[in-house]
C-alpha cells in the first residue's frame, strides 16, 4: 500500500490467507476464531461483529479491528474473516482478508482500506448470497 522506504520500513500492508477446509464453520466458531487471532497477536481494544450469517448457503462473514504493538511502532488492524463451506471434501474456503497500518499514517490510509473493507465485503456478500 506505499512504496519502498529508504530504511526498509513501510507504512501499511494488506495479506489474504486462504484455506481450504470441509464441512461447515459456524459463524459463532469464525467470530470466536477472528477474535482468538488478533488476542494472539497481542491486539488489545479488539472489536468484532458478524456481517453475513447466510442460514441457507451456510456463508459467513466477521469484521473485527483492533491495536497492536510491533517493532515499538502502533499498529491498528482491521480484518474480514469469510467462510463459504462446499459440499465436496476440502473445498470450503476460509478467506481472511487483513490490513496493518502505522498509527501515525492511518489518517492516510483510512479512507483507502475503509473502501476495499466495504468493497471486498460487498462482494463477498453479493457472491454467496446468488448461490
Amino acid at each position: 500500500m506505499c512504496g519502498a522506504q529508504q530504511d526498509g520500513g513501510w507504512d501499511a500492508c494488506e495479506t489474504v490467507t486462504v484455506y481450504g477446509f470441509s464441512g461447515t464453520i459456524p459463524t459463532s466458531v469464525l467470530q470466536r476464531r477472528a477474535d482468538k487471532a488478533l488476542a494472539t497477536q497481542g491486539t488489545f481494544e479488539i472489536q468484532s461483529s458478524v456481517v453475513m450469517s447466510d442460514q441457507r448457503t451456510g456463508a459467513s462473514a466477521v469484521r473485527c479491528s483492533g491495536y497492536m504493538t510491533a517493532g515499538g511502532l502502533l499498529i491498528r488492524t482491521k480484518q474480514n474473516h469469510f467462510a463459504v463451506p462446499s459440499a465436496t471434501p476440502g473445498e470450503g474456503r476460509l478467506v481472511e482478508r487483513c490490513w496493518f497500518v502505522e498509527a501515525k499514517a492511518r489518517p492516510r490510509f483510512e479512507a483507502t482500506i475503509d473502501e476495499f473493507d466495504h468493497q471486498s465485503m460487498n462482494a463477498f456478500v453479493a457472491a454467496t448470497t446468488s448461490l
